[in-house]
């Protein structure tokens, strides 16, 4: 077995366990096997050819069972909604809150939300009145902070949202012809997996649409992971193939959803055997190739533009090729 580190800006969090594996498992893909803080054992596919080895194992999925997905610029962040990211951040005299002071925070600022959303007729305007998750949704889209995190059925649409434009990684800027990063240490981007089960220990269910969020809990149990797919309100969520998943509030290792999270074990069996999330590392050399060949532009179909279609996203995209073609320095759009 291999050993060596990866150092970050900030501290080591991310070690190679074992080089260049072949997955039989996983119709041979070649991966490596990291270690990590927050994560545990990630796989790390070595080449576009081998991440598309992996992909076929979720070759299965509908609307019912498989995967839904979900990508992270950096490997470090948890897998959180705003809201749980921000109780559990929150410091309240000095003392870490107990998971019911955590969900009665956030139901109290989700309860006040959604009513001060209301008072201002947004639930109203859209052909019928919205249901508080489709309000909530709407709103999220808008930057308020929810319970509900963005997932896509479309693998190729999260690892957009982790790397599409991902021009700045934590340690320097990204090439922007390449994707090489121009910082000294490799950085890794993240695309997570929720794999679906119907089993009654990790079953997922579609909440009942009339039903407020707190009803949900009390009516199927508060420690199971909901699926809620949106009636495209906005045209980036048909665009996104959008699905979200909420939970109550629980102050897991690296998330804080009511679900198992699986570090990689190929030897004892496939991942579509399992249900909880999993996760994928895109290192620098897999980021490289997908902008050598342009997958999003040129095969997939995915920009900015395309994934988030409304005219504000679009005059945002157009100012970030302004500074592009300007050759300024930052080419963040905030």
């Amino acid at each position: 077995m291999m050993m060596s580190s990866l150092e970050t800006s900030n501290e080591m969090k991310i070690s190679y366990l074992e080089k260049n594996i072949k997955l039989e498992n996983y119709n041979g893909a070649c991966c490596d096997l990291l270690s990590h803080s927050i994560h545990g054992k990630v796989i790390s596919p070595k080449s576009l050819s081998d991440l598309f080895k992996l992909l076929k194992v979720y070759s299965f999925k509908n609307r019912n069972s498989g995967v839904i997905w979900r990508g992270q610029r950096d490997i470090d962040w948890r897998i959180d909604s705003s809201i749980a990211r921000s109780a559990l951040r929150a410091d309240f005299f000095g003392q870490k809150s107990t998971a019911h002071d955590l969900r009665t925070r956030v139901d109290l600022f989700e309860t006040q939300l959604l009513d001060e959303s209301k008072k201002c007729g947004f639930h109203n305007g859209h052909k019928r009145e919205l249901h508080d998750l489709e309000l909530l949704a709407l709103l999220q889209h808008h930057g308020a902070s929810t319970r509900l995190i963005d997932f896509s059925y479309n693998f190729f649409v999260a690892l957009w949202f982790a790397i599409g434009e991902e021009f700045f990684t934590r340690d320097g800027a990204t090439d922007l012809n390449t994707g090489q990063s121009i910082g000294k240490d490799e950085s890794f981007n993240l695309v997570i997996g929720l794999a679906l089960d119907d089993s009654n220990t990790y079953e997922l269910k579609y909440v009942d649409r009339e039903k407020r969020v707190g009803d949900t809990f009390q009516a199927y149990g508060d420690e199971k992971v909901y699926l809620f797919q949106p009636d495209y309100l906005l045209e980036r969520m048909r665009a996104q193939q959008s699905i979200f998943a909420f939970s109550n509030i629980f102050d897991n290792k690296n998330h804080s959803l009511s679900c198992n999270y699986h570090e990689w074990d190929w030897g004892k069996s496939k991942i579509e055997e399992q249900s909880g999330m999993f996760a994928i590392a895109i290192s620098d050399t897999l980021r490289v190739e997908l902008y050598t060949y342009k997958i999003f532009e040129n095969i997939l179909g995915y920009s900015r533009t395309s994934l988030f279609p409304e005219i504000d996203s679009f005059a945002k995209s157009f100012q970030f090729k302004s500074q592009v073609v300007m050759g300024l320095g930052d080419y963040r759009v905030e």
